[in-house]
C-alpha cells in the first residue's frame, strides 16, 4: 500500500474547517495537511446544508489532496476513492453494512453517519482538492432529520477515541488512493457495489417531476446518478433531485 499520512493541525473551534483550510496557501502545504476542529460553528455539507455536531463528540476535519496526477475531468475518481475510504472505515469500526448515498453521504441502514464536502481547484493543470469530512463518532442523540442520523457509538455500542478514528480514516484513504492509481476499473466496481439503494426502487423528488419512484442503476463517468423508470434510464446532476425518506 502506498504511504499516505495526515499532517494534523488541531483547532478548538472554527467556522468551517473547509473555509479555514481554503484560506491558507494551498500551494505551500503538503498533501495530507489536515485541519481538525473540536467544534465547528457553521460546518457545511453539499448545497450549503449545515452540518450539526456537538463539541468534542465527532470527527470534523478537512484535508488537502494534491499531487495525485488527476486532471480536472477526473474529479469523480477522487470522490469515489474518498467515499470508499470513509465507508470502509465505518465498517471496520462497527462491523455494520455501510453504503454510499450519492452524492456525498455515508449510510448505515437508512441512517446517515457521515457526510463529505469536496471542493476542487486547478493548480498548474492538476486537480487540488479540499475534502471536508463530518463523521458522527460519540454523539448519542440527534435532532430529527431526514434521513435520521446515527454515530459510531450508537452502531457499535461503545466509545471511540477521536484520534484513533482519524488514524482509521488515514489508513483507509491510503488504501483507496492506491486502488485509484492502480486500477480505475476496480475502483468503479467497488463504488458500484457499495452504492446505497443500488438495484432498488427508491422515492425521489425534483422540481420538474415532483415525487417519483425509480430504480438506482449506478453513477456515470460524469458523476451523475442513473435512475431507471420503465425502459428509460436518466442521468441526474447533484442538486437536480432529492432523495425522499
Amino acid at each position: 500500500m502506498e504511504t499516505f499520512r495526515f499532517a494534523v493541525t488541531e483547532l478548538e473551534s472554527t467556522h468551517s474547517t473547509n473555509d479555514y483550510l481554503k484560506s491558507m496557501d494551498l500551494a505551500s502545504l503538503p498533501a495530507g495537511f489536515c485541519v481538525v476542529a473540536h467544534y465547528q460553528t457553521a460546518g457545511r455539507g453539499q448545497r450549503q446544508k449545515q452540518w450539526l455536531s456537538l463539541p468534542g463528540q465527532n470527527l470534523t476535519c478537512s484535508f488537502l489532496l494534491k499531487g495525485l496526477g488527476l486532471k480536472p475531468t477526473q474529479q469523480i475518481a477522487l470522490l469515489k476513492a474518498v467515499s470508499l475510504s470513509v465507508k470502509h472505515c465505518v465498517a471496520d469500526l462497527t462491523g455494520a453494512t455501510v453504503r454510499i448515498k450519492w452524492p456525498n453521504d455515508i449510510m448505515v441502514g437508512r441512517e446517515k453517519i457521515a457526510g463529505l464536502l469536496i471542493e476542487n481547484f486547478i493548480q498548474a493543470g492538476d486537480l487540488v482538492s479540499v475534502v471536508g469530512l463530518g463523521l458522527n463518532v460519540n454523539q448519542a442523540r440527534f435532532p430529527a432529520f431526514c434521513p435520521q442520523a446515527t454515530s459510531l457509538c450508537r452502531v457499535s455500542g461503545h466509545h471511540h477515541p477521536l484520534p484513533q478514528v482519524l488514524l482509521a480514516v488515514e489508513y483507509q484513504l491510503a488504501h483507496s488512493l492506491a486502488i485509484m492509481k492502480s486500477s480505475r476499473h476496480i475502483l468503479d466496481q467497488m463504488f458500484a457495489s457499495g452504492l446505497y439503494a443500488m438495484g432498488q426502487t427508491h422515492e425521489f423528488e425534483s422540481p420538474g417531476q415532483g415525487l417519483f419512484s425509480a430504480v438506482v442503476v449506478g453513477v456515470d463517468a460524469l458523476g451523475r446518478l442513473l435512475l431507471q423508470q420503465g425502459e428509460q434510464i436518466r442521468a441526474y446532476l447533484n442538486g437536480e433531485i432529492q432523495w425522499v425518506f
